[in-house]
């Protein structure tokens, strides 16, 4: 079996039938924690990337009904080739139904990623790493959840084609201080004290938008244990200016427990893509020995087959 049906083929195993074998062996119960919004900036090889983001949810829960919203800012960095820096920044606002709405600032997420494998002739990338949740959110007031969480990731990419890209991401949380969602629970970010998220998504890639589908599966490790939230997502983005985007998020659950009916964001994002290099101009037939595709996107003019 040639590399790139190996990659698919683990790709389907530890982002799809995995998890739904446990899920048939479990009862809905985790919970889930919420994702950044900047996941494509890796298959366009970036090196820095801001974006501002409105995004609002209703739910109707144990805890109440109401709905919750936030702008956020996020950043990604690429200093080096195989080294990626994420934070993200949230104002949120918490509305319930049955009291007066809160404002402030949310927990706040930094993270690295380091690329440990990338074959640019088959469309490959291995990358691990981790985030960070900080507690600067007000847990009394529900804007945040009072705890650090450690959140380590692994994420394999292949771009198939050159428009096509299929992603799986495997994340797993674990607060620090025993402190947890479930014990003082916000409708901004449930989840577990431990747990295990995984999504896989397939992307549409043009110079000027993308359109991104998907699904993820929660499985809580900790109290509550069990599989959690199935959702299912749209994502998009739009260049209208060589270096600015419109982009979109649309999420809802569609098995399992839901603790929101739907969640939806738009954003702008502005990026400053790597710099063309002699090595990035490389024409086919060229053995891809004597072409240096480090930090290169794949259509200015690398060989793959």
């Amino acid at each position: 079996m040639c590399l790139s049906g190996k990659i698919f083929r683990s790709i389907l195993i530890l982002s799809f039938i995995f998890p739904n074998v446990v899920w048939g062996h479990a009862p809905s119960k985790a919970w889930a924690h919420h994702p950044g919004h900047l996941r494509d900036v890796q298959h366009s090889r970036n090196t820095l990337a801001l974006q501002l983001s409105q995004e609002h949810a209703p739910y109707d829960l144990n805890l109440g009904t109401g709905s919750w919203s936030k702008t956020t800012f996020e950043t990604f960095y690429r200093p080096l080739s195989w080294l990626s820096l994420t934070s993200s920044v949230p104002l949120a606002r918490l509305a319930p139904a049955e009291s007066p709405s809160k404002v402030g600032l949310g927990d706040i997420e930094i993270g690295a990623m380091f690329t440990v494998f990338s074959n640019l002739k088959e469309g490959v990338q291995f990358s691990v790493g981790s985030g960070l949740e900080l507690p600067t959110g007000d847990d009394h007031a529900g804007l945040g959840g009072g705890h650090t969480a450690i959140i380590p990731r692994a994420t394999l990419s292949w771009l198939a084609t050159k428009n096509f890209a299929l992603t799986a991401d495997i994340l797993y949380s674990f607060t620090l201080d025993g402190h947890s969602h479930s014990h003082t629970p916000t409708p901004l970010a449930i989840h577990s004290k431990q747990e295990l998220r995984n999504q896989l998504l397939l992307s549409y890639l043009q110079p000027n938008y993308f359109i991104t589908a998907g699904a993820s599966l929660t499985y809580g490790l900790s109290e509550p244990k069990g599989v959690g939230p199935v959702t299912a997502m749209m994502e998009g983005g739009f260049r209208f200016l060589d270096s600015w985007a419109l982009v979109t998020n649309v999420e809802k659950p569609i098995a399992g427990e839901q603790r929101f009916d739907w969640r939806a964001a738009i954003g702008i994002r502005w990026t400053l893509p790597a710099p063309e290099t002699e090595n990035c101009k490389c024409e086919a037939p060229v053995e891809p020995t004597a072409c240096d595709c480090s930090g290169c996107a794949t259509d200015q003019g690398c060989p793959r087959s």
